[in-house]
């Protein structure tokens, strides 16, 4: 212990005798350090007379001078909150008022406390004409920047009167000027300021301001950086200096502070907008979208910086954030400015087509980049089947555009079948007449509607003016081959690709030519050299995939896609085309695999589209489902994406959702009534019929006489009990779509009316005549002889397990049958194989109850007490299960298990409440 304390007493007083040795060897007074930082600052070692007056303030912290020095170099530096700090502690401790207040007011206003500007001016007495006056103006410059010009416009007048002619009373009046915008004559007073105040921050920053907004940003960026430069802490400063030099594209200089700002604050608005700009214009796209976004969700309302994460949003895919950016931006832009143009192809893609059509009625197609994207515009329309908006676009681009605009307008006539769109594009050819898309669509046309002389008139003339193009070789041929000469379409089709070696179209011709005229196997060849010539091109593939089945080569075409993807593994196009082939081979989870390899990012409509058909086949609806909505986000024009949504949001019960998709397609496609007609079936499934009934009432006289129509409408007869009707239109439903969904609709209306003889009569009929193409009917025939000729049910379901003996329908239907006529033999077999097959796609509960009741019948209780017992579990909502299970465990002494599942049955089915009641007489029997 004496030996610690002893330790410890030493210690303290070694450290006693170091702190007094310090201070005896540092005893320089508040003075001193003054003088010594007076020192540094005239050899402009600043940081260095900081240090010495911060010594000096802890020497004597009442003392106002020390405290008016660091005040002074802070402002110089463009440290102004800092600045601030010590000048009003040195006022407070009996400064120099004049020295200080005039610098204090710079400091406050630097820092656009207008406020406290104003009230310290009118709070300070001064003698001082020269001071008065440098007040006065400060008080004019925190009004000018309040906006208030006239009452700042005052003051200067007052400071005028003074006769002194100070630094900021020329700053004043040169502030002045530029508010009145007068930026010649400020730009004169502050060139003048500057000969005598070189040194001064506020005179480049003034003179920065005048620049920029003349849009001299070269000269601008000069001025800030002399700002810079004479007050390097001035965080503003930087931002204004990097600012001008990214509007004079000087980005890499700007890049140095922008980077050294966000070091300071990343999250800086201006900061990020800055730097959003820089890496944009260095086509660092990805990049430039972090930074524009990053300063949009911190309150940016910077029109380019909307603009770059817009376009960069819509080359990357992400339509809905491009959509959102535009539509800030829209309503500023000018009416020319090419982001209207993006704005209207988001919306399109995201199938706003009406907010689209708004935006495009915007458009005067005063230019000719306006008229040429109005008249792509209409052709776009005009494949979604807005035929009338589509052609009000096109004349509206063509008034006022070019001939390529009235071209679109020719053809888009010629698809509705407007004749007058032959004069549109014959005076489209007279301006031009080398325009090639008009005298193609001119081409088509007159084959479209047989007029073959006309068609070869055309051509003719464009070979009289072109011989050597080949796309006119190639329809040359094309008329020959439609007239059934192969050889003077052969030899056209061979003109074309020698007059263009690469002509794809050509090569793909001849190949169709040779399998029309020599088979699938003399055409592959052929198809395949055009394919490998062009592997990218989809159009291509289609052919090769279509010769190559025909010839029965799928592999060796596999094989070339095979050799492909080894030299190029990455290629998402290859992988998107092996896929296909593997599809076609049945490899259909081989395929999955291969696509799902694709990054979501590479994704393409078509992949979506595969994977959700993939999965569809094998069975997996939820992940179909999951594929086919990511199809229609990436194609919200695509109507077939559509009608896959609905039908397989329909099929695993997902109604609301079939319903939301069909109302959106039916205002998306308005000239499509299958969506109409969805709409109706969907909501007469959802159980309103009289919603239903409406729609089907609005629709025009030849939708009503579509198979589609008629089918719903005998539907709703059927549910209203109105058995004629149903019968009447359903039969129109067959004459006009003879096939076994009608005819089993049929079948069921007649059987409902009570004529089950011509039900069957009638299927028998149609069996007959469509043979195997009529299989599925067969069972509904059987169904339908069980009730009323139950032998000649075993007879067919027989005959349907002659042919297909793992038919497991067939099977359990058959077993009652059996089982009904007490032959339990036949039926037990038959049953136990259903069963078996089942089991293989998991518990079917009827199947399971079939064979465990077949069991019990035939004397078998115990082991038919499991079957029956799992069958209840899995469907104990069906009275007859229920009953059979009873049964089971009444016959294996389980009375009490029997009663509590005979309490749980509620039927009105007046058979099974009869044998419900044996059970439970039997019951009260035993106990």
């Amino acid at each position: 212990m004496t030996h610690n304390t002893s330790k410890t007493f030493k210690r303290v007083a070694l450290a006693s005798f170091i702190s007094l040795t310090l201070a005896a060897c540092n005893d320089k007074s508040g003075e001193d350090y003054i003088q010594q930082a007076q020192t540094y600052i005239d050899d402009q070692n600043l940081s260095a007379a900081v240090i010495e007056l911060k010594n000096a303030i802890k020497q004597a912290p009442k003392d106002s001078q020390a405290r008016q020095m660091l005040g002074e170099i802070y402002l110089a530096r463009g440290n102004f909150a800092s600045a601030e700090k010590e000048l009003e502690k040195a006022i407070r401790l009996k400064g120099d008022s004049d020295v200080l207040t005039p610098m204090l007011a710079q400091a406050l206003l630097a820092q656009e406390k207008t406020e406290a500007v104003i009230d310290l001016v009118e709070d300070t007495r001064t003698n001082n004409t020269n001071v008065k006056t440098e007040l006065l103006a400060f008080k004019a410059l925190a009004l000018m920047k309040q906006g208030k010009i006239k009452e700042a416009q005052y003051e200067l007048e007052l400071a005028e009167n003074s006769g002194q002619d100070t630094l900021y009373k020329s700053l004043g009046r040169a502030t002045l000027d530029a508010a009145n915008e007068n930026i010649d004559s400020a730009l004169y007073i502050v060139n003048k300021i500057i000969k005598q105040y070189d040194t001064n921050s506020d005179v480049w920053l003034l003179k920065g301001h005048l620049e920029s907004t003349k849009g001299d940003h070269k000269a601008a960026a000069r001025s800030y950086q002399k700002a810079v430069d004479n007050a390097p802490e001035a965080i503003q400063y930087t931002l204004y200096l990097a600012q001008a030099l990214v509007r004079d594209e000087n980005y890499n200089d700007a890049e140095k502070y922008v980077n050294q700002l966000l070091k300071i604050s990343n999250n800086h608005v201006l900061v990020n907008e800055l730097k959003a700009s820089i890496l944009y214009a260095k086509g660092e796209n990805d990049e430039a979208k972090s930074h524009a976004d990053l300063a949009i969700q911190n309150g940016s309302q910077n029109v380019a910086t909307y603009l770059i994460a817009g376009v960069v949003a819509f080359q990357q895919g992400k339509y809905e954030q491009a959509n959102e950016h535009f539509k800030k931006i829209d309503p500023i832009v000018p009416a020319n400015h090419f982001v209207k143009r993006l704005y209207t192809i988001t919306q399109f893609n995201l199938g706003n087509v009406d907010d689209a059509l708004n935006t495009l009625n915007t458009f005067n197609a005063t230019s000719d980049q306006d008229s040429t994207f109005l008249s792509s515009m209409s052709v776009e329309l005009s494949r979604l089947g807005r035929e009338d908006e589509a052609l009000a676009l096109a004349q509206k681009a063509s008034e006022m555009g070019s001939s390529q605009s009235q071209v679109k307008l020719g053809l888009i006539q010629l698809a509705n079948n407007d004749t007058g769109g032959i004069d549109t594009l014959q005076q489209a050819l007279n301006v031009d007449p080398g325009m090639k898309e008009a005298k193609i669509g001119l081409a088509y046309f007159y084959l479209k509607m047989g007029k073959v002389e006309e068609a070869k008139q055309t051509i003719d003339q464009w070979l009289e003016q072109s011989p050597d193009n080949s796309q006119a070789m190639l329809l040359k041929g094309l008329i020959y081959q439609m007239e059934k000469q192969p050889k003077q379409a052969k030899i056209w089709y061979e003109k074309g690709l020698a007059a263009n070696t690469d002509n794809l179209q050509a090569k793909l011709a001849l190949a169709q030519l040779t399998q029309q005229e020599e088979g699938a196997k003399a055409a592959f060849p052929l198809t395949l050299e055009a394919y490998l010539s062009a592997p990218d091109n989809s159009i291509a593939f289609r052919q090769a995939v279509r010769s190559a089945y025909a010839a029965q080569e799928i592999p060796a075409l596999s094989e070339a896609v095979d050799k492909q993807l080894t030299a190029d593994a990455a290629n998402d196009k290859l992988k998107y085309q092996k896929a296909t082939l593997l599809a076609i081979s049945n490899e259909h989870q081989a395929a999955i695999e291969l696509l799902e390899t694709i990054s979501p990012h590479q994704q393409t409509s078509e992949t979506y589209r595969m994977l959700g058909d993939l999965y569809q086949h094998q069975q997996e609806p939820d992940n179909a489902l999951t594929y086919y909505a990511k199809w229609l986000e990436k194609s919200p024009l695509s109507n077939v994406a559509y009608i896959k949504n609905i039908q397989l949001n329909e099929i695993v019960g997902r109604l609301d959702n079939s319903l939301v998709l069909a109302e959106k397609a039916q205002q998306l496609f308005v000239n499509d009534a299958r969506f109409t007609l969805m709409h109706a079936g969907l909501l007469l499934k959802n159980g309103d019929k009289e919603r239903s009934q409406a729609i089907l009432n609005k629709q025009a006289d030849n939708i009503k006489a579509t198979p589609y129509y008629l089918r719903l409408q005998g539907m709703i007869y059927l549910q209203d009990k109105d058995y004629a009707q149903a019968i009447n239109v359903l039969e129109q439903r067959y004459d006009a779509l003879p096939n076994t969904d009608s005819a089993a609709d049929l079948a069921v209306s007649y059987e409902l009316a009570g004529k089950t003889d011509q039900a069957i009569k009638f299927l028998k009929s149609v069996i007959d005549k469509y043979g195997e193409k009529a299989a599925s009917l067969e069972i509904r025939l059987a169904d339908l002889q069980i009730k009323y000729r139950p032998d000649e049910a075993i007879a067919q379901y027989e005959t349907i397990l002659v042919r297909e003996p793992n038919n497991i329908i067939a099977l359990n239907n058959v077993a009652w049958l059996y089982l009904e006529k007490g032959n339990f033999d036949k039926a037990c077999s038959a049953a136990d194989k259903a069963n078996e097959l089942a089991a293989k796609h998991g518990v079917i509960p009827e199947v399971l109850d079939t064979y465990g009741y077949c069991l019990l019948k035939s004397g078998q209780a115990a082991p038919s007490l499991q079957l029956l017992k799992e069958a209840y579990a899995k469907k104990h909502s069906d009275p007859e299960i229920a009953l059979h299970y009873a049964e089971s465990l009444l016959e294996n002494n389980q009375d009490d298990n029997a009663e509590e599942v005979l309490e749980k049955i509620n039927t009105s089915d007046p058979r099974l409440m009869v044998i419900k009641g044996q059970l439970q007489n039997k019951l009260s029997a035993v106990n």
